[in-house]
């Protein structure tokens, strides 16, 4: 009997150090818009980070923030994402510059979501954070790390 508690414990163990180093804990920083509301996002800022966004994820995070060297007009898809989201592109000066509701995609060409305007970041939030919390083209963000 010992030695079968002995080995659950010890499997136990061994998958938790291993998903430490698999699945290591994203870094993560806290925005607050000039409205108070606060979001805890994964930060994206390799390529690789952004590239994937929030594909596959079973469980969605407060938010995603990409961080981008320069401001373009970078764009955003929905594929292999399983839920509604909001995307606010904000400025190098931190204003939203633009908002766009995004909903996963079923087809085999997704839609593209492309702002008018160039941006250095985009956060990423739920499905109707934007409306919910009065976040608005204009607002004014802090990154409080």
């Amino acid at each position: 009997m010992k030695k079968v508690l002995f080995a659950i414990v010890g499997i136990a163990i061994l998958l938790t150090v291993s998903m430490i180093f698999i699945f290591p804990k994203k870094e993560s920083v806290v925005l607050e818009f000039d409205n108070g509301i606060r979001v805890n996002a994964e930060l994206a800022q390799t390529e690789q980070d952004q590239e994937t966004g929030l594909m596959y994820r079973a469980v969605l995070p407060e938010g995603m923030f990409f961080v981008f060297n320069k401001e373009d007009k970078y764009s955003l898809w929905m594929k292999n994402v399983y839920y509604d989201l909001d995307a606010i592109w904000i400025s190098q000066d931190l204003k939203v510059v633009y908002i766009q509701k995004m909903v996963p995609c079923k087809i085999a060409d997704c839609p593209v979501y492309s702002p008018p305007t160039g941006a250095k970041y985009i956060l990423e939030a739920p499905g109707g954070f934007t409306a919910k919390n009065n976040i608005k083209i204009g607002s004014s963000l802090k990154i409080i790390r």
